[in-house]
C-alpha cells in the first residue's frame, strides 16, 4: 500500500488508474454539491484538476460497471433527502422512509434520469472494464470486507483492481488505507493522509 496526496502527485502516462464512485458522483451530479463548504468545495476541485492532468499524460482512467450500482444507491439517497427537505420532513422517520419515495413514480423518474445521465458522463470519460465476478471473487471480497472492516462494494472493487491490473485507485474514501492492499491510493481525504502517515505508507512519487 502507498498513499499519495492529489495536491502533490503528478499522473503519468503508465498510470492504470480506478476511479472510485464518490469521485464520479461529485463530478456528475449536481445534487451532491448542494450546500457544501467552501472547503469541501475546493477539495472536489482538487480531484477535478487532478482527473484533468491524468488525461493530459493520457494516463488510463477506469471504472467497472459495479460503478453504476454504487453511483444509483448513492444518488438515490441524496435525492430522497433533498425530496425530504421539500417535503418539510425528517429523512428516515416514521412515515415518510426511503421506500415509501420509491412508491411515488416522480421520484423514481428523477432518480432514474439522475443515474442515467451520471452514468453517461462518468463511462464517456473512462475505460468501462468487464467486471465479470466468478464464484471465488465474490467469497474473497467478502473474506476481505470482513478481515478489513470494510464495506463489500469497496471489497468487489479491490478485486476488480486486482484482477484488471489497476495500479491506482483515486478515491475520498478512508477504507481503502490498508496496508494489506497492494495498490497505490491517490486522495485529498485529509483522515486518509493522516492515517497513511501513522501507518508510514504516505508517500511521494
Amino acid at each position: 500500500m502507498r498513499v499519495c496526496d492529489i495536491a502533490n502527485d503528478v499522473p503519468r502516462a503508465e498510470d492504470v488508474i480506478f476511479v472510485d464512485t464518490n469521485i464520479w458522483v461529485f463530478q456528475t451530479y449536481e445534487g451532491a454539491t448542494l450546500g457544501l463548504s467552501r472547503n469541501r468545495e475546493a477539495q472536489i476541485d482538487r480531484y477535478q484538476r487532478y482527473l484533468g492532468r491524468a488525461r493530459q499524460v493520457t494516463a488510463t482512467l477506469a471504472i467497472f460497471p459495479t460503478v453504476l450500482l454504487e453511483m444509483a444507491n448513492v444518488i438515490e439517497r441524496y435525492e430522497y433527502e433533498h425530496a425530504c427537505r421539500e417535503d418539510g420532513v425528517e429523512a428516515w422517520s416514521a412515515g415518510h422512509l426511503l421506500k415509501h419515495y420509491r412508491q411515488r413514480e416522480p421520484f423514481r423518474r428523477t432518480v432514474a434520469h439522475a443515474v442515467a445521465s451520471a452514468w453517461a458522463e462518468t463511462s464517456s470519460r473512462t475505460i468501462c472494464f468487464d467486471n465479470t465476478l466468478g464464484a471465488d471473487d465474490c467469497f474473497n471480497a467478502g473474506m476481505e470486507a470482513e478481515a478489513a472492516a470494510i464495506g463489500i462494494s469497496d471489497a468487489v472493487h479491490l478485486q476488480l483492481v486486482q484482477k484488471h491490473g489497476c495500479s491506482c485507485i483515486l478515491s475520498d474514501d478512508i477504507d481503502f488505507v490498508d496496508p494489506a492492499f497492494d495498490v497505490t491510493l491517490l486522495t485529498r481525504n485529509e483522515r486518509a493522509l493522516s492515517k497513511a502517515a501513522e501507518l508510514d505508507v504516505l508517500v511521494r512519487r
